[in-house]
């Protein structure tokens, strides 16, 4: 299967988050190190960028049109129209080594996001559900909080953090907003490279992306079984989601890397699977 450039979104120096808006047909992503909002439009090739000067490890659409995004130590809501930034939350940590990296939102428009550190060498990150304004931790000792993705029956919370080489799973309780009973379910030898990014199909089966792997696999989760590779023409894709008119197209962003002439660049592929409708965050 393979993986075509998008050359309309510019290269990205550590492109993270791609979340699809299907009211709008726009692919939202962020570049991280570059403080940078992108958006996309493929029905008229329209590209945006917007400068929030933070490190920004993700952003999710709201309810209305504004965009929620997790910047550096903060939520932050970007209205599109106006360029205008307002807080979005009661979130206040006192370790500056810390950043966001990644996050989205749950079936009842709840945000999780989680922290690294900036030079990831120790598990003081932690896991973070944002609720109307109201933040909660509701997990740590993390190295590198990343991928996310919930079941369809919305009973279990898939998790990345990427230096345990694993993916790990929540009994999650919907209406409370809850995990518990974590375990491991998926564990990847290193010569994988790192599992990153993460998103779910509607078969229930999880498409990850591998920093240093050049590849974005597809697993069943009850079996472990890969069921799809996508080789990519970059050494470190980050994430990918479903989008497109009929949910059908994996987008996939990537990182620079010195020795990698793609990296950065945005792509696309049709993996022959839909995936479901991004949630959004309720304010």
């Amino acid at each position: 299967m393979k993986a075509e450039i998008i050359e309309s979104i510019p290269k990205l120096k550590l492109g993270e988050g791609p979340v699809w808006d299907h009211r709008t047909g726009t692919l939202w992503c962020v570049d991280i190190l570059n403080g940078e909002l992108h958006s996309y439009h493929p029905e008229s090739g329209k590209a945006n960028k917007h400068a929030i000067d933070k490190f920004i490890g993700a952003s999710v659409p709201c309810e209305n049109n504004e965009i929620l995004i997790a910047a550096h130590q903060e939520f932050l809501l970007f209205n599109p129209e106006t360029k205008q930034l307002a807080p979005a939350g009661d979130l206040k940590l006192t370790d500056e080594n810390l950043r966001f990296n990644d996050g989205k939102c749950d079936a009842k428009g709840r945000f999780w996001a989680g922290f690294m550190e900036l030079d990831p060498t120790d598990p003081t990150g932690s896991l973070h559900c944002l609720t109307k304004g109201k933040s909660t931790k509701k997990h740590a000792d993390v190295f590198i909080s990343n991928g996310l993705a919930w079941s369809a029956d919305q009973t279990k919370m898939y998790y990345i953090d990427s230096p345990t080489h694993k993916v790990q799973v929540f009994d999650y309780d919907l209406e409370a907003g809850e995990i518990s009973n974590r375990k491991d379910l998926l564990n990847f030898d290193e010569s994988m490279g790192f599992p990153d990014g993460m998103t779910i199909d509607n078969n229930g089966n999880l498409w990850i992306c591998f920093w240093d792997g050049s590849k974005v696999c597809c697993f069943d989760p009850e079996t472990g079984t890969e069921i799809t590779r996508i080789e990519m023409p970059v050494e470190r894709p980050t994430c990918c989601t479903f989008g497109g008119p009929n949910m059908d197209i994996l987008y996939i962003t990537s990182a620079e890397k010195d020795d990698d002439p793609l990296g950065g660049s945005t792509f696309f592929c049709l993996p022959n699977v839909t995936g479901p409708n991004t949630n959004f965050y309720s304010k």
